[in-house]
This record gives structure tokens, sequence and C-alpha cells, in this order.
């Protein structure tokens, strides 16, 4: 008996030690649970925060796409019309041209005319009328 006494004190001690150290054992693990879930929960929290300013990104990247698509659209529309514009001046000018030229041509004639008929009058009367004026004196 004196063995089975021995053995059992033993024996409580070693069950008491392995209670106390499974027990520690699952204070660690529940402590290590506790942390991880606070780190998944943290590393969860950031990855929100980051698909969020991805998502505002894509978000501002399509806006400004957008943006640049209506900017273009405007500048051809502008341009079409500064040149439908300018050709329309160009049209005007060209006729307006065309119409002096014309009047300058009308009056180059009407000059000529006019000088030609000064030049008539201006031209001396034949020699052989005035040779006979001045022989009838």
């Amino acid at each position: 008996m004196g063995i089975k006494r021995k053995t059992q004190p033993d024996d409580s001690e070693k069950i008491r030690q392995l209670t106390i150290d499974y027990e520690k054992v699952t204070k660690e693990q529940k402590e290590r649970i506790m942390a991880l879930r606070e780190e998944n929960q943290e590393l969860q929290k950031r990855l929100q925060s980051y698909e969020e300013s991805r998502h505002a990104i894509a978000q501002a990247l399509l806006d400004a796409e957008r943006a640049g698509r209506a900017i273009i659209e405007r500048a051809k529309e502008q341009a079409e019309r500064v040149t439908r514009e300018a050709n329309e001046q160009k049209r005007k000018s060209e006729e307006r041209v065309q119409q002096n030229t014309l009047l300058l041509q009308d009056l180059s004639n009407r000059c000529e005319t006019i000088l030609k008929g000064i030049e008539a009058e201006l031209q001396p009367a034949p020699r052989s009328f005035s040779l006979g004026l001045v022989s009838s004196k």
C-alpha cells in the first residue's frame, strides 16, 4: 500500500501540474486568439478604408475622363464654330473685294473717258484751218 500511496500523491501532483499547465496554455491561446481577432478587425478596417479609397480614386478617374471628353467635345464644337465664322467673314470680304474691284474698274473707265474728252478738247485745231483764217485776214 505504501507504493500506491506514494504514486497517488505523485499522480495527483502530476494531474494538478498538468491542469495548471493546461490552464496556462489555454489562457495564452485565448489571449492570442483575442489579439489575433483585434488585429483582424484592425486589418479589416484598414482594408475597408483602402477599398473606399480605391473606389473614390476609380470614380475620380472616371469623372476626369468624362470631363476630359466633354472639354474635347466643346473645343471641337468651338473650333467648328470659329471656322464657320471665319469662312463666312472670308466670303463676305471676297464679295466686298469683288464689288470694290468692279467699282474701281468702272471708275477707271469713266476717268479714261473723261481724260479722252479733255484731251480731245485740248488738242489744237488742225493747221489748215488756222492757216485759212490767217490768210483771210
